[in-house]
């Protein structure tokens, strides 16, 4: 388990990532999503992640704002004492509860890992593992110094403008004309990124411009080769007002998964990964690619979620017959994932499955509505999806989006009804990590309700089921019924 636990929105993946980087390289015990072992819960990953971080930073952007998760997990944080904010935009209207709670200021903030703002959040982060509270003065010290540099940068960077504009009305004016450097080509600068691939010395930065480089050249002749197909499937119906996931909207979604994917996989220690994810960027070696990528998948590992995610975005786009397989199994390890479902749903359309599609494309547009705290729509949708789950494990998903719908919107009787369905089917199928996750937040919904006792049994229930529930919540949750049986009991005796 890490000692820190970095919560944002999906949106702000990218850029999280310097942050997390920078982190890591002071000697920080860092997670976030991409640390995700494959063949885990995905939410049950989470959940066990933030209740084991003695610090956990939330990176407060509009999109963090607005997303649910992010609000929950940053709640926890400060109810526990754990909570460590940083913004990275100006302007975030924070959300009550946290606007009087200090977020050291990441606007100006370059990406540099050196930079004092970094040193910043450092010094609280560790203040919070190491169980100390942080020197006020040191800090507000160290905060002055960094205004006044900026201040400085900001006035050299304007100085800096001026003799640029000077120098380019001299040049322009004919006197001793400057000859400009010849600009990096594309291909140059493809080529100095394989290098760097190559020797496994590649920067989340760069991995990110090389991704969109491969993108770009594994995308450009997607329209050509699935014209026919789009047009023998734009007339499938689906089920009675299902949102339909259009070519152009599945096209788009898979575009930034596989960027994003092969972000991750550039990166990848093994050097297998990486060189399968640059052939499949070439439409030449894009068959030998997919069928390496495929390979490595299926045995597992860290690397398996985003390579799924990448063969199946890839491949929808393609037309391959196996696009529906590899998102199902990338679904599988991350279903929180909105493009995946819409992507689905294009997928089960063109194989003419218009239930799983019309529910895929439900559950997609309610994780939608629930990013976007519009908790009406979001329990809307997921209730029309819930029917159409084909299986156990998406049924099971759906079920605990519900449980958390109606926990945002402090409905905890219905939560709590959601959470205790979502277990039985856990049960029937002996999912434990499945049982782990959602036996804690049934508990949660019921000490809500002031049902100390039953949540207690929920969580004494789960783990002698096997699943991990920790001393923290058992506490939480039994404390008053153990003082309770203390005060009354009888002294024997003497």
């Amino acid at each position: 388990m890490a000692d820190v636990f970095i919560s944002y929105a999906s949106e702000d993946r990218d850029r999280v990532r310097p942050l997390a980087e920078a982190l890591i390289g002071r000697g920080l015990n860092v997670w976030w999503d991409r640390a995700l072992v494959a063949g885990d819960d995905y939410a049950r990953v989470i959940e066990r992640e933030l209740a084991a971080a003695k610090a956990v930073i939330v990176v407060w952007t509009q999109s963090a704002a607005d997303s649910a998760f992010v609000r929950d997990e940053a709640g926890r944080a400060r109810d526990q004492g754990r909570l460590v904010p940083v913004m990275l935009d100006r302007g975030v209207q924070i959300p009550l509860g946290f606007g009087a709670i200090h977020a050291e200021d990441l606007t100006a903030w370059n990406g540099d890992a050196s930079a004092p703002q970094v040193s910043l959040v450092e010094e609280a982060v560790r203040a919070r593992v190491e169980g100390r509270s942080v020197d006020g003065a040191a800090v507000q010290a160290k905060r002055r110094k960094l205004t006044a540099r900026i201040r400085v940068m900001s006035i050299l960077a304007a100085v800096a403008m001026v003799l640029v504009i000077a120098a380019s009305v001299y040049v322009l004016s004919g006197q001793n004309a400057v000859r400009e450097a010849a600009p990096v080509t594309r291909q140059d600068q493809l080529a100095q990124l394989l290098d760097l691939v190559a020797k496994g010395q590649i920067t989340g930065d760069q991995a990110l411009e090389l991704a969109r480089l491969l993108q770009d050249d594994a995308f450009k002749d997607v329209a050509a080769e699935t014209a026919e197909a789009e047009a023998a499937s734009s007339g499938r119906p689906l089920v009675a007002d299902a949102p339909r996931v259009t070519r152009p909207d599945a096209v788009a979604a898979a575009r930034a998964s596989f960027s994003d994917a092969a972000a991750t996989l550039l990166q990848d220690p093994d050097a297998r990964v990486r060189a399968a994810v640059l052939k499949v960027g070439q439409p030449a070696t894009r068959k030998a690619g997919l069928e390496e990528m495929w390979t490595i998948a299926r045995e597992g590992g860290a690397s398996a979620a985003p390579i799924w995610r990448a063969c199946g975005a890839l491949m929808l786009a393609t037309g391959d017959d196996r696009a529906a397989l590899a998102l199902e199994n990338a679904r599988a390890l991350n279903p929180q994932d909105k493009a995946l479902w819409r992507m689905l749903s294009f997928a089960y359309a063109k194989q003419d499955r218009p239930r799983e599609a019309a529910g895929a494309a439900f559950v997609g547009a309610g994780l939608d509505a629930a990013s976007s705290s519009d908790w009406t729509s979001a329990s809307a949708r997921l209730e029309r999806a819930l029917p159409l789950m084909p299986d156990a494990q998406t049924r099971s998903f759906v079920l605990g989006q519900l449980g958390d719908v109606a926990a945002a919107s402090e409905d905890w009787p219905a939560a709590e009804a959601r959470y205790r369905a979502a277990l039985g089917v856990h049960g029937d199928q002996k999912n434990i990590a499945g049982i782990s996750m959602d036996a804690s937040k049934l508990a949660r919904a019921q000490i809500k309700q002031g049902e100390d006792g039953r949540a207690c049994t929920t969580l004494r229930r789960a783990r002698q089921q096997g699943a991990t529930v920790t001393q923290e919540e058992l506490r939480a949750a039994c404390a008053d019924i153990t003082t309770t049986r203390r005060q009354g009991a009888v002294t024997p005796p003497g």
